[in-house]
C-alpha cells in the first residue's frame, strides 16, 4: 500500500517542519496543496497558478477532433464541457483576465478550426454573436 498523504506548514520554522515529519513519517509537501484538483490557497490566483487548468482544457480539446464534429456539436462541447470546468473554478477563484482571454482563443480555434498552414478557417458568425447567444440561453433557462 502506497501512503500518499504529506505534511505542508505555513508559519512554522523549518526545523520543526522536519522534527514533525520525521515523527509521522509523512514526506514534505509543498504549497499549494490541491484538494478536488484545485489549489488550496488564501490568495488571488496568478497566471502560473492557472496553468493547471490551462494543461487540462488544452488536453481535452486536443482530444476532441473538430473535423469530424459539426459546428453545432462543437458549440455543445465547449458550452458543456469547458464552460463547466471553468465555473467550477470561478465557484471558488478570481481568476486573472488574461487566463480567461486565452481560454476564450482557445475556444474559439476550436470552434472554427485551424486550416492546416496554421492559418485560421473564415468565421461564419462573429464570436460576440456566439457568447450572446449563450448568455440569452442562460436568462430563458
Amino acid at each position: 500500500m502506497q501512503i500518499r498523504a504529506r505534511s505542508s506548514f505555513g508559519g512554522i520554522p523549518a526545523e520543526e517542519h522536519k522534527i514533525i515529519a520525521g515523527s509521522t513519517g509523512f514526506p514534505l509537501g509543498t504549497f499549494p496543496v490541491r484538494y478536488l484538483g484545485m489549489p488550496l490557497m488564501s490568495g488571488k490566483l496568478s497566471k502560473t497558478d492557472c496553468q493547471v487548468l490551462v494543461e487540462k482544457i488544452t488536453t481535452r480539446i486536443r482530444g476532441w477532433n473538430s473535423k469530424s464534429l459539426s459546428y453545432d456539436g462543437r458549440i455543445q462541447l465547449i458550452s458543456s464541457v469547458i464552460s463547466s470546468v471553468l465555473q467550477y473554478w470561478m465557484s471558488v477563484f478570481l481568476l486573472p483576465q488574461s487566463v480567461l482571454k486565452g481560454f476564450e482563443a482557445i475556444c474559439n480555434m476550436f470552434l472554427w478550426g485551424v486550416v492546416n498552414n496554421g492559418t485560421r478557417a473564415k468565421a461564419l458568425v462573429a464570436w460576440e454573436y456566439v457568447v450572446a447567444l449563450k448568455a440569452e440561453r442562460v436568462v430563458l433557462e
